[in-house]
């Protein structure tokens, strides 16, 4: 039996295509009204008073829920930060999921109530040691240096302690 490689891959397309849109579609519609009956708002996509995400994927993922009060606070810690250095981001990478509480975010087993939010560092430039909103990571995440022999190695720590996924990266 032959396949018709040409509409099979043509299909495939089209069906990734449709999937793709009514993820967006429900992603920005529909869930983050829902999310409100779990006592989940969405963090800002796109930069509200110097808050926004890292990268796309933490809102294509639906990583950007929290409470609203931890949403407000976030929002004026924000505000704050570029009021006390003009021109500073403040970027968030991972917050919560939009529903369900103790569903843990992935490898952030504690990110499970709407109450936990990683905030990007913020970093001086390499050559004028000026302040920048550039990251030396995409993602945001895993980009470190190896502990000095007088300080805590934190990596090792949580390794002894079961949680191998913070090494993933």
């Amino acid at each position: 039996i032959e396949r018709n490689s040409n509409g099979y891959f043509y299909k495939a397309t089209v069906k990734v295509f449709v999937f793709l849109i009514l993820y967006l579609l429900l992603t920005f519609s529909l869930v983050p009204f829902i999310a409100g009956y779990f006592g989940r708002v969405p963090l800002p996509v796109k930069q509200t008073d110097f808050l926004k995400p890292r990268n796309v994927i933490t809102w294509l993922l639906n990583r950007n829920y929290v409470t609203s009060e931890l949403r407000n606070i976030s929002l004026s810690v924000a505000k704050e930060m570029n009021e006390k250095y003009p021109g500073t981001v403040t970027y968030y990478l991972d917050a919560n999921f939009p529903f369900f509480n103790h569903f843990p975010l992935f490898p952030h087993l504690s990110h499970n109530d709407g109450r936990k939010l990683d905030l990007s560092f913020f970093y001086l430039d390499a050559k004028t040691k000026a302040p920048t909103n550039n990251a030396p990571s995409w993602m945001g995440y895993g980009v470190s240096i190896a502990s000095l022999d007088n300080e805590k190695n934190q990596c090792k720590i949580c390794e002894s302690k079961g949680y191998w996924q913070y090494g993933l990266l």
